[in-house]
C-alpha cells in the first residue's frame, strides 16, 4: 500500500507535468494569425485582430475556441527555450497556430490528446518534412522547418525523459512501501505484479518515442510519449492510497 505521504510526493510529481503545460492546455490570449499570401509580414501588427473575420467558416465556434487555446503552449515549445531568431520563431509560432485552426479535422485529431501543443508542433515538422498532411499545409509551413523539427526535438527529448523518471519513481515508491509494511502480494488490493508490469511499459513507451525521434518520426513520437502519460494517469489514478485498501 501507498502511504500518505508516499502518494503526496507522487502526486507533487506527476503534478508537475501541468508545469509542463501537459495536463491542461493554457488559453491563449493571442488570437489565431493566418499568414498573407505574402507571407507573415503582418503578424507584429499593432491592429487588433478579428478573430471573427479570421475563423474559417466551415469550423465551429467550439473548435474555434478549442484550436486557439494551444496558443501559449505552441508558443512555450517553438520559442521561449530558445534565444537566437526569437522573430521568426514567433512568426512560424503564429502561422502553425493560424493554420491549425483552418482545418478542422486536425483540431479533432489534436486536441483531444494528452499534449496539444507538442503533438501539433511535432505535426508541423513532419508536415513541412512532406511526410504528412497536405500540400497546402506543407508549402505553408516549409519555410520554418528547421524551427518546428528543433523545437519538437527537444520538447520530446525532455518529456521522454520527464516520463521515465516519475514512472520509476512511482515503482521506487512502491517498492519502499512493500519493504516497510511487509505487503503480501496475494492479500494486495490490486495486483502490484500487473502494476509493476505497467510501470515497465510505460518506460518502454518513453524509450519507443525516443527512438522513434531519432529515426525522424517526429508525430509518432509525440503520440507514442501522448499514449505514455496517458498510461501514466491512469495507473496513478488506479492505486489505491492506505484508506482504499
Amino acid at each position: 500500500m501507498i502511504m500518505a505521504a508516499s502518494r503526496t510526493r507522487i502526486a507533487v510529481i506527476a503534478g508537475s507535468l501541468a508545469a509542463l503545460a501537459i495536463i491542461l492546455s493554457p488559453v491563449s490570449p493571442l488570437g489565431p494569425l493566418l499568414p498573407s499570401p505574402s507571407g507573415a509580414s503582418d503578424i507584429f501588427s499593432e491592429e487588433p485582430v478579428n478573430e471573427t473575420a479570421i475563423a474559417p467558416p466551415n469550423i465551429s465556434e467550439e473548435d474555434f475556441e478549442e484550436c486557439n487555446s494551444v496558443g501559449d503552449g505552441i508558443d512555450s515549445t517553438i520559442v521561449a527555450p530558445f534565444d537566437n531568431d526569437v522573430q521568426n520563431r514567433t512568426i512560424a509560432s503564429s502561422l502553425l497556430i493560424g493554420e491549425y485552426c483552418n482545418r478542422p479535422h486536425l483540431v479533432d485529431e489534436i486536441s483531444i490528446t494528452w499534449d496539444p501543443s507538442l503533438t501539433l508542433v511535432a505535426y508541423a515538422c513532419d508536415s513541412a518534412l512532406g511526410k504528412i498532411g497536405d500540400k497546402e499545409l506543407k508549402d505553408s509551413l516549409s519555410d520554418h522547418t528547421v524551427i518546428y523539427c528543433e523545437a519538437a526535438e527537444l520538447k520530446i527529448t525532455e518529456d521522454s525523459q520527464f516520463l521515465r523518471f516519475i514512472a520509476e519513481s512511482f515503482r521506487e515508491e512502491l517498492l519502499v512501501q512493500e519493504e516497510e509494511e511487509n505487503i503480501v502480494n496475494a492479500t494486495a488490493s490490486f495486483d502490484r505484479n500487473q502494476t509493476y508490469a505497467e510501470i515497465d511499459r510505460i518506460s518502454a513507451m518513453a524509450a519507443g518515442a525516443q527512438h522513434l525521434l531519432q529515426s525522424d518520426r517526429f508525430y509518432d513520437s509525440a503520440k507514442m510519449l501522448d499514449d505514455g502519460f496517458m498510461a501514466f494517469e491512469i495507473l496513478i489514478r488506479g492505486t489505491p492510497g492506505p484508506e482504499e485498501e
